[in-house]
C-alpha cells in the first residue's frame, strides 16, 4: 500500500504563502518600513521646537529677554527655534515662551518633556500664561490669551503655576526653592531683576553675607 508523502500538502503551503504575501504588502510602506505611519507616531517623531511669542525690547543684566530664553533652552539641548509662522505649520510638539517672560532654569527641562501643558506666572493674584508645550492647533488660542493677559480654557491642556509643580530643587545651586515664572514690564523690571539675582545667589550661613552683602552685589 503506497504511503502518503510526508510534509504539508502543496495547497496548504500555497495558501499560507499567499496570506503572508498579502500581509507583507498591506503593512509595507513606500520607504520599505513595515510600520504604517499614523498621526500619533508621526507627531512623536518630530523634535521639540521653540518659538518666542511676541516682541519685547526689555533687557535684564545686559541681555535681551528673548536671547536669554533661547540660551536657556539651548542649555537643555533644544536648539531648534521657529518663527511664529513656521510654528503654525509645524507638525511636532512646540514649546512657546512669551517674549517678555522670565523663567527660572529648572522649569526649562520640565517644559520640554511635558506636552499639553501651560505654565502660569508666579503671581497668584494675577496668573498669566508665560510658557507651555502645545501643538500648533492651540497656538492661536494661546496668542489670544496672552494678548488679553488671561488663561485660556482648552480641553486637554493642563495649566499650572510653578508653586503647583514638583520641581523645586536646583542641584547646581544646592538649595531648594520654588522656581519663578514672571512677566517683565518696564514698571517691574527692577523687581524681576532682584528675583532673578536672589534665585541664583547661593547665600551663606554668615549673617552679614546673607543679609548685608546681596545689596552691594
Amino acid at each position: 500500500m503506497p504511503q502518503k508523502p510526508k510534509g504539508k500538502p502543496a495547497r496548504k503551503v500555497a495558501r499560507k504563502a499567499s496570506k503572508a504575501g498579502k500581509t507583507t504588502a498591506a503593512s509595507a510602506t513606500p520607504n520599505g518600513s513595515n510600520v504604517m505611519p499614523n498621526k500619533t507616531s508621526d507627531f512623536n517623531t518630530f523634535e521639540v521646537a521653540l518659538v518666542v511669542l511676541g516682541e519685547s525690547q526689555l533687557s535684564l543684566f545686559g541681555r535681551r529677554l528673548s536671547d536669554r530664553i533661547r540660551q536657556q533652552f539651548a542649555r537643555e539641548g533644544l536648539r531648534r527655534v521657529l518663527t511664529l509662522e513656521e510654528a503654525r505649520e509645524y507638525r511636532g510638539p512646540t514649546v512657546f515662551v512669551r517674549a517678555d517672560g522670565v523663567l527660572d532654569q529648572p522649569l526649562i527641562a520640565g517644559l520640554i518633556k511635558r506636552p499639553n501643558f501651560l505654565l502660569l506666572s508666579s503671581d497668584a493674584d494675577r496668573p498669566r500664561v508665560v510658557a507651555g508645550n502645545i501643538r500648533a492647533r492651540d497656538l492661536a488660542l494661546v496668542e489670544d490669551a496672552i494678548s488679553k493677559d488671561s488663561v485660556p480654557v482648552v480641553p486637554g491642556l493642563l495649566a499650572r503655576a510653578p508653586g503647583d509643580l514638583d520641581v523645586s530643587v536646583w542641584k547646581a545651586l544646592r538649595k531648594k526653592e520654588t522656581p519663578y515664572a514672571l512677566v517683565a514690564t518696564a514698571d517691574n523690571r527692577s523687581d524681576v531683576a532682584w528675583r532673578m539675582f536672589m534665585g541664583t545667589y547661593k547665600g551663606a550661613t554668615d549673617i552679614v553675607t546673607k543679609h548685608v552683602w546681596p545689596v552691594p552685589a
